[in-house]
Formats: C-alpha cells, sequence, structure tokens
C-alpha cells in the first residue's frame, strides 16, 4: 500500500534537511518498507528518489542448543560452551552473549558478556562457586533490532573433578555363567577370587565409581599387568542410573596359562568423557591338583608302625606341594581302612602339617588305623593321601616298677633315703605285655 503525502516548502528556503513522521499505521513483521521522495519545483519539474528497506522485525532469533564441557583450573572450574546458530529472517543475528547463572536467563554468577558472531566461548568461574553447586548456562541471541532470545542448558553441577573410587574384581566364571544378571548384586557381592580353575575365560565385577554430573560408561578389559589389554581389549557398556548398581561381565575363548596372573581393569568416564581407570589384584589360572605328599601314622616325624595308646591318634604329612597356587589348607581323618573316617570327622587343619585326635566316634579295639589327608590348592583342585596304618593295640599284660635307695649310709635303718644326690635306682616287672 502506497500513502502520499504532501509538503509545502513555500517558506521554508533555503532547506538542509526535512523529515516526516506518520504515524498510527499497522505495519506487518517480516515486510521491508520503502521511503519515496518526489520534489517539484515551482515550474512543475520534478525528481523522484527512493530510500534504502527499512524490514519491520517485532520477533527475537530462534532458540539454540548449547553444549557445555568442563574443565579443571588450579583457580577453578571452566566451562567450554558451543552452541548452534540462532536463525532471524528478518533483522538476522548480529550477536552472541554468554552469562552464567543459578537460573535461566540469570548471569549472577558470570554477567553476561559478548562473543561476536562465533558459535563456542569459554567462561572461567572463580574459586568461590562451590563444587557440586548448580548452575545454568544462558546464550543470549540478539538481532538487528535488539531483540534478545535466550537459550539455556539444563542445571547442571560444577564438578571440576571428574569420576573417582570405584572397586574392580576379579569373580569366578563359572558363577557368572551360571547366573549373569543375579551373580553379583548390591545385596549379594561376589568373592574377590585369587586362584581359578577355568583355563578359557576371566570374569569380573565394579560398582562404586561417582562422579557429580553421573557416569555415562563403563569400558572393562583383561591384561597380563594392572590397566592391560594384552588378553581382552576394552568393551564398552553403558552406565546404569542407579549409583549403587553392580556390574557383571566376563570374556570367553580365551586361552590361559597356568600360573599366570590375569588382571581385570574398569574404565569409567562421565557425561563431559572425563575417565578414571581402576584395576583388580591378580587372579592366577591353575587347572591342575597339588603334588602328592606322605602321610605318617603316630606322633614322631618317623612313621609308626604300632600304637598302644587307644584314646589319642596323631599323624603329621610332608610333601605336598602346588607351584601355581600353593597349598590352600589340609582336610585329614583317621578310620579302620584306608579312606574311611569311621574314627574322627574329616577336619582341617589349616595349613598345619600335623594332626591329633582325641575324641573317637567308636572304641580303636585291636585294628589298623589309617590317616586320610586331602591337600587343597588355592583354586580349589585337591589331591588325597592315605597313610600305610598303624597297628593299635592295648596292652594284655601287667606292669610293675619300684624305686630303690642306693650307696645306703651304713647302719641306717630307712629304707626310703640315701645320701646321694646325683643317681637314682629303678626297676620293673611285667607279664603278658605286648603288641597281640
Amino acid at each position: 500500500t502506497t500513502e502520499i503525502y504532501t509538503l509545502s516548502l513555500h517558506d521554508a528556503l533555503p532547506i538542509s534537511s526535512l523529515h516526516q513522521v506518520v504515524r498510527n499505521l499497522k505495519l506487518t513483521s517480516g515486510v521491508t518498507y520503502y521511503a519515496t521522495v518526489v520534489a517539484t519545483d515551482y515550474t512543475g519539474l520534478s525528481k523522484t528518489v527512493g530510500s534504502r528497506g527499512v524490514t519491520v522485525d517485532q520477533t527475537a532469533p530462534t532458540a539454540t542448543a548449547i553444549v557445555v564441557k568442563q574443565a579443571q583450573r588450579k583457580t577453578g572450574s571452566r566451562l567450554e560452551v558451543s552452541w548452534d546458530a540462532s536463525e532471524d529472517l528478518e533483522s538476522g543475528v548480529v550477536e552472541y552473549r554468554i552469562g552464567v547463572g543459578n537460573g535461566q536467563g540469570s548471569g549472577d554468577i558470570v554477567p553476561f558478556r559478548s562473543n561476536g558472531n562465533k558459535l563456542a566461548g569459554v567462561v572461567d568461574l572463580g574459586a568461590n562457586v562451590p563444587e557440586g553447586h548448580p548452575i545454568v548456562v544462558t546464550v543470549q541471541s540478539v538481532n538487528g533490532v535488539g531483540l534478545v532470545r535466550n537459550s539455556a542448558s539444563f542445571p547442571f553441577p560444577i564438578d571440576t573433578e571428574g569420576p573417582s573410587g570405584g572397586f574392580v574384581k576379579t569373580v569366578s566364571p563359572a558363577l557368572v555363567a551360571k547366573d549373569r544378571t543375579g551373580a553379583c548384586t548390591d545385596s549379594n557381592q561376589c568373592a574377590d577370587v585369587r586362584y581359578q580353575v577355568e583355563t578359557h575365560s576371566l570374569a569380573l565385577s565394579w560398582t562404586g565409581f561417582t562422579d557429580i554430573v553421573g557416569i555415562q560408561t563403563y569400558s572393562w578389559a583383561f591384561g597380563t599387568a594392572p590397566g592391560g589389554t594384552d588378553v581382552h581389549d576394552f568393551h564398552t557398556v553403558l552406565a546404569d542410573a542407579s549409583p549403587t548398581a553392580v556390574y557383571v561381565d566376563m570374556a570367553t575363548n580365551l586361552e590361559l596359562q597356568d600360573g599366570i596372573a590375569y588382571y581385570a581393569t574398569v574404565r569409567a568416564c562421565d557425561l563431559e568423557r572425563r575417565c578414571v581407570i581402576k584395576s583388580s589384584t591378580a587372579v592366577i589360572a591353575d587347572a591342575t591338583p597339588p603334588a602328592p605328599g606322605h602321610v605318617r601314622d603316630g606322633f614322631l616325624d618317623e612313621d609308626a608302625d604300632y600304637q598302644v595308646d587307644v584314646s589319642v591318634l596323631g599323624a603329621s604329612w610332608l610333601g605336598f606341594h602346588d607351584s601355581h597356587s600353593q597349598i590352600a589348607r589340609y582336610d585329614w581323618c583317621t578310620g579302620t581302612t584306608p579312606g574311611k573316617c569311621d574314627l574322627t570327622d574329616l577336619t582341617s587343619s589349616g595349613r598345619l602339617p600335623m594332626g591329633i585326635a582325641a575324641q573317637l566316634k567308636k572304641p580303636v579295639g585291636s585294628s589298623m588305623v589309617y590317616t586320610t589327608v586331602t591337600a587343597y590348592n588355592g583354586a580349589g583342585l585337591s589331591t588325597t593321601v592315605t597313610s600305610d596304618g598303624v597297628k593299635v593295640d592295648a596292652p594284655k599284660g601287667t606292669i610293675s616298677a619300684k624305686l630303690e635307695p642306693v650307696h645306703g649310709a651304713p647302719g641306717s635303718k630307712n629304707a626310703k633315703a640315701q645320701p646321694s644326690r646325683s643317681v637314682l635306682k629303678a626297676s620293673w616287672s611285667y607279664t603278658g605285655f605286648g603288641p597281640g
């Protein structure tokens, strides 16, 4: 629509500048308008001149998506902020401003400052902003007429340290293979194994990693050194929302060697891709049982063939060994036949290579007694050895003994006294005494 306004200049010469303000118009946002001036002299000659266009813009720029990364500094936290370009079809985006505050659109922590036309900037927070305090980054998009659109990040806590904590364990592959989801939970933790019989698989469990902004991913690996990946390279899994979650996983189709130590390693990374790495203690593969030893009957360092005491039994053993996982414990018992435990129950002596039993399950009588020893290595494999037996037989005869004075004084009438302090005389006699 073109409207014509006429201005009379009869008394206005000379003229240096003229203007006309037109009010109460109904202009449309997004439309460009032009002014046209026609100058006419007294002879009727005229000249027409058009102005540059003016676009009406009543809308702010479009919103933008913001990405914020945190980095640690000695004097506080540094925020690396980036965003998508805003759009403004009417007057264009002429400037971006960055501010940090306690809420959307606020700059009460770091006042807004111009970032020009760049789509990324750095904001340094002072050390007075406490760790864990929630903040919001706001980017202001300013168009050609000065209208502003605020685009804000989600509230997030100050986190200059990244992930921390965490516990990593090597666990039983057999247990995990049987029930991977229920093998290890926050209420039923898996045992941290030091030895295993499996030579084709390794299993691990981890928990306890923390981060203010949240753990995003976990990656696990196995190697022959802490942090190593020479057995199984890193495998990445997404983190659970629960901070107390217990994770379990395993590697299969491996070729493990007896006696070699293996380590599990977990790498926990947060939403800003900062990571911490923790490794387990070693687990040693051992698929072979202990080497057998020798079991000796009796209470001496030599193997006894006969014993007259029918109330107490004893044995000792030596020579059991395991070069990969060592001897973890001995179990032993006694019986009237090899391998049987009818005189004493199977009992652990720990790592002590001997045992004494004073409470028998039944009378021994006159019989052979055998001691059976089972040696277990660290992986739970065992070797059992039984002694050659000892003949237990109580005495059937009688025995008597007496003590007599030696070199009594002349004329002494006391048969129980003697002057010497260096010698004693003992004598005894027996009938029917000896093994049956």
